[in-house]
């Protein structure tokens, strides 16, 4: 899981629009993430490209490449538990498709019910938060290529993490094995790229 440490930035008039457009929709059993007007697309579209940037490109959850698998804006806490955080930027994170199954999480429930409406840091987590925690305080590895679990070494918010995102099934740790994989490629590319381009030429070599 990801240590995320910036959030999504709402301009005054994005906050004003928010809370006098967007979310009064709750009242009339609207969900105002679904709205349609443009304005709202553009907040989305803003939303995404943050998150894309800050995220660098991998699922919040389990640090897959989005490219792979596809992408999703993701709620923390589910739309159908707490509407209210429809556009809180703390409950905002992108994700692949399998991490935002409702299957996976959502229905299981990631906070002590009913909630907190009105201040999202006083809702109870049943799950390390990549914002409102440090994923590496709960999730262990036996190692850095942050395959396998030491699940010894876990917390109790950890363990339960990996639990309700059942990343300890086969395709799951499949999945941690090739994304080491590609991180590790990846890095020995980009070295060897600077290399290059430090390399003197043949002009150099022979003036």
């Amino acid at each position: 899981m990801l240590n995320i440490t910036k959030i999504p930035e709402y301009t005054e008039d994005e906050e004003t629009f928010i809370k006098e457009t967007l979310l009064p929709q709750i009242k009339t059993g609207n969900d105002p993430w679904d709205d349609q007007k443009q304005a709202t697309k553009d907040l989305k579209g803003k939303i995404q490209k943050f998150l894309e940037n800050e995220q660098e490109g991998r699922c919040a959850f389990c640090e897959m490449a989005l490219a792979r698998k596809g992408k999703h804006i993701e709620h923390f806490v589910a739309r159908h538990i707490i509407n209210e955080y429809a556009f809180e930027p703390m409950n905002l994170f992108l994700s692949c498709p399998s991490c935002n199954s409702r299957a996976i999480k959502n229905d299981k429930g990631i906070i002590v019910e009913p909630g907190n409406s009105k201040v999202y840091e006083m809702n109870v987590f049943l799950v390390v938060h990549p914002y409102l925690h440090n994923p590496d305080d709960h999730i262990i590895y036996t190692d850095e290529r942050r395959v396998i679990f030491k699940e010894s070494a876990c917390t109790p918010l950890g363990l339960n993490t990996i639990s309700v995102f059942k990343w300890n099934e086969k395709d799951a740790i499949k999945d941690r094995a090739e994304a080491y994989i590609s991180r590790k490629y990846a890095k020995e590319v980009q070295d060897l790229v600077i290399e290059a381009s430090l390399y003197p030429t043949q002009n150099h070599l022979n003036p």
